[in-house]
């Protein structure tokens, strides 16, 4: 077993270029999924990515269907992703950047995928519930991924759109 990293080290990021792979899997993995699925890509300048960080460029990746879930993938400056899934799961890859954390660029990769493929399969639902505290929930149904929910401001609701559940489709093959 591992010795616990320093404390000094959840504050250093030594060697953030070991992410820029990250960006060549996610530019390859783009041009697979307008490939195969029948999708409209539209390139963005920028996005403000969850208020946590700028993206240099962004990709989003609408299915040709209203009931299947679209994808945002960003490219941000650490260099690393920020990518949301349907209406608002979002991920970074990586999650920190910083020396104690040390992600592996290839588990972040096998994890983009992962989470991708869940999505253009449909096995993602997210759902908006609570009237006197309201939530917001999203669940992946793959791999053994569970549930997350959390806890939203009622101003949050109507910015995602309301209340109800979206199970979201399959992707039409090309």
């Amino acid at each position: 077993m591992e010795p616990p990293p320093l404390p000094e080290a959840y504050g250093r990021v030594t060697n953030p270029e070991r992410y820029r792979v990250l960006h060549d899997a996610a530019d390859a993995l783009l041009i697979d999924l307008e490939g195969r699925y029948d999708v409209t890509r539209t390139d963005l300048e920028s996005f403000r990515a969850n208020g946590r960080s700028d993206a240099q460029r962004a990709v989003r990746i609408s299915p040709n269907r209203d009931d299947a879930g679209p994808l945002l993938v960003g490219f941000t400056s650490f260099p690393g992703l920020f990518v949301r899934f349907g209406a608002w799961a979002e991920e970074f890859y990586p999650p920190c950047g910083c020396d104690a954390c040390d992600s592996s660029p290839d588990a972040l990769i096998r994890s983009l995928h992962a989470h991708v493929a869940a999505l253009v399969v449909g096995r993602l639902s997210e759902e908006i519930g609570g009237t006197v505290r309201p939530w917001r929930r999203t669940e992946w149904k793959f791999d053994g991924r569970g549930t997350r929910t959390q806890a939203i401001e009622r101003a949050t609701v109507r910015e995602l759109g309301g209340r109800g559940r979206r199970d979201w489709q399959p992707w039409p093959a090309r």
